[in-house]
């Protein structure tokens, strides 16, 4: 596939690639939100105690706070929460309707003829999924990595380059440094494993065009 594609047009499909990815992440936590909304919504029955106090001064205080407390309650489940819930649903729409641009030939050409990245490392850091900002989980970014050196690279380079295995190693080798920093009473910060295993690629891997090439363009 990436075969058939000019340098650009094989970032322009890097984009796509990690635009589909964000995309669905999105989609599912806009999912989540919503039915964690129905699940949190209160009712007025709230205001009503399950069981009222076993002495009388409870019973009292019950009485006595219910009817103060239930105009307020009201106004926040039929005023309040509804305006508040509409607020994030759309901002949440348009942050999904956001990615769209990245999937229209004109704009993801453009992005891809406006970068000046010459390795996988800095396009990743441009336009990838670098660090666990994007929302999205390792093992969804570490296979959009695989999929961007299977375009820039040749189908089944990231085979070759064992992308999951090092991951994998990294991880490992980060999760035993920090039980090691905690054991004793330390923190550690550590650099994400995939975007370490991009940092190391970008020192195998030939830059995917050529910076003469990339001048010479503009």
């Amino acid at each position: 596939m990436g075969a058939d594609l000019s340098d650009s047009g094989k970032v322009a499909e890097c984009i796509r690639i990690a635009s589909e990815y964000r995309a669905i992440a999105e989609l599912r936590h806009y999912s989540q939100a919503d039915q964690s909304d129905v699940e949190r919504r209160l009712t007025w029955r709230a205001a009503i105690p399950d069981k009222w106090s076993p002495t009388f001064i409870g019973r009292l205080t019950q009485v006595v706070v219910i009817p103060i407390v239930l105009p307020f309650l009201l106004l926040l489940i039929y005023v309040i929460a509804p305006i508040v819930e509409q607020i994030r649903k759309r901002r949440r729409q348009r942050r999904i309707l956001s990615h769209g641009k990245h999937f229209v030939r004109e704009n993801l050409e453009a992005l891809a003829t406006s970068t000046t990245v010459t390795n996988i490392y800095d396009l990743w850091c441009e336009h990838g999924l670098c660090d666990d900002s994007s929302g999205l989980d390792l093992d969804a970014r570490r296979q959009c990595l695989e999929r961007w050196i299977d375009m820039l690279y040749g189908s089944g380079m990231s085979v070759v380059f064992r992308v999951k295995q090092r991951v994998e190693e990294v991880r490992a080798e980060h999760a035993r440094a920090s039980a090691e920093f905690h054991g004793q009473g330390g923190h550690i910060s550590l650099m994400d494993p995939v975007d370490v295993v991009a940092r190391e690629l970008s020192g195998q891997l030939p830059n995917f065009r050529s910076e003469a090439l990339l001048s010479r363009s503009r």
